[in-house]
C-alpha cells in the first residue's frame, strides 16, 4: 500500500499512459508473506495442542481437532470446542490442505516456492498479481490487493482463536461448576 501511494504521489501514473512495467525481486515481500502463512498454520496447530492439553491428550492437528475432540470426555467441553473450530475451517484452507488439493502452506513447506506475486505498474496504478493469492489485474487497487487479503485473514485468525478458547473457558466453568455441585 505503501508502494502504492508513492506511485500516487510521484505522477508516473501519467508518464506511463498505457505502458506498463513488471518489476522484479520481491524477496522480501515473498518471505513475509510466506512467513505469515507459516504463521497462522502454527497457531492454529499450538491451539489445538492447549486444547488438547485439557483433554491430557496430545492431539495436534486444527485440520483433524473436531474429530479428534469429539472422543474425549467431558463431552460437553468437546462438543463446544468442536462447533466453534466448525464455525471457522472454512477460512483456513490456505493452511489446511483437503484431500489431493495442497495448501499454501504446504506448497511452501514441501513443494516449491510460492511469491507474494509480481509487482506491476502502469495507467491503472501500482498492482501486485499472481502469487500464492492468485491476484487478479482485474481485482485492482488496495481493497482487493494482499494487503486487503493480509489483514482479513488475520482478522479470521484472531475472530477463530477468540472463539475457541471463549467456547472451551465457558464449557469448562459449566461443567467443573457442575462437578462442583455434585461433590457438595
Amino acid at each position: 500500500e505503501l508502494v502504492g501511494r508513492i506511485f500516487e504521489e510521484s505522477g508516473a501514473r501519467g508518464v506511463l499512459g498505457n505502458t506498463s512495467v513488471g518489476l522484479g525481486n520481491t524477496q522480501r515481500w515473498d518471505a513475509e508473506y510466506q512467513s505469515f502463512v507459516l504463521a497462522v498454520r502454527r497457531c492454529l496447530d499450538y491451539l489445538t495442542r492447549a486444547l488438547a492439553a485439557y483433554f491430557k491428550q496430545e492431539f495436534h492437528s486444527f485440520n483433524n481437532l473436531s474429530k479428534d475432540v469429539l472422543n474425549q470426555e467431558p463431552s460437553s467441553v468437546a462438543a463446544a470446542i468442536a462447533t466453534a473450530r466448525d464455525r471457522h475451517i472454512q477460512k483456513f484452507d490456505y493452511v489446511l490442505s483437503a484431500g489431493p488439493k495442497k495448501s499454501i502452506r504446504d506448497l511452501i513447506s514441501h513443494y516449491r516456492y510460492i511469491s507474494a506475486g509480481s509487482l506491476n505498474l502502469n495507467g491503472r496504478g501500482f498492482l501486485m498479481v499472481g502469487g500464492g493469492e492468485g491476484l487478479s489485474p482485474r481485482g485492482f487497487g488496495a481493497e482487493h490487493g494482499l494487503g486487503a487479503i493480509i489483514r482479513q485473514r488475520a482478522a479470521d485468525l484472531h475472530a477463530c482463536v477468540s472463539d475457541l478458547i471463549e467456547s472451551f473457558v465457558a464449557a469448562a466453568r459449566t461443567h467443573e461448576q457442575a462437578l462442583g455441585t455434585r461433590n457438595d
